[in-house]
């Protein structure tokens, strides 16, 4: 598993965005993985910098304190999957900022995004497990 860091920074938005790459030895599946993932990670990037570029114009200010990052942490790697949980953050100011998990789970043989009816057995009440 590999990485791509992105760093930019502007009068509107500090990002620091963490990018999976992932190499199964599937060209086809890490090729279109990679440029999901990718994708996904420079929309997050793009709207954050919309709200900063707004906000900075409404309020006429001269720099915001605006922050847009993401991580990731791979939770699963097997022969068959790989599970990564991104981890979007974002500060607009104020107190607090706040996170968005997405995960991504895919099945390496296919390149299909695993639901979590895939994940377990047929006859397991998968609903009622996670509650708990």
């Amino acid at each position: 598993m590999d990485k791509e860091v992105v760093k930019k920074q502007n009068k509107y938005l500090k990002s620091t965005l963490e990018i999976p790459i992932i190499n199964s030895g599937n060209s086809k599946i890490d090729g279109e993985f990679n440029k999901k993932i990718k994708e996904d990670i420079l929309n997050f990037y793009q709207l954050s910098l919309k709200e900063a570029q707004s906000f900075l114009d409404d309020f006429e200010l001269e720099e915001s304190n605006f922050v847009a990052d993401t991580s990731f942490e791979v939770k699963k790697n097997t022969t068959n999957t790989i599970s990564i949980l991104v981890k979007y953050y974002k500060y607009s100011g104020g107190a607090h900022g706040y996170y968005e998990y997405i995960p991504y789970n895919i099945d390496l043989r296919n390149g299909e995004n695993l639901t979590l009816k895939q994940i377990f057995k047929e006859d397991v009440d998968y609903k009622v497990i996670i509650d708990k």
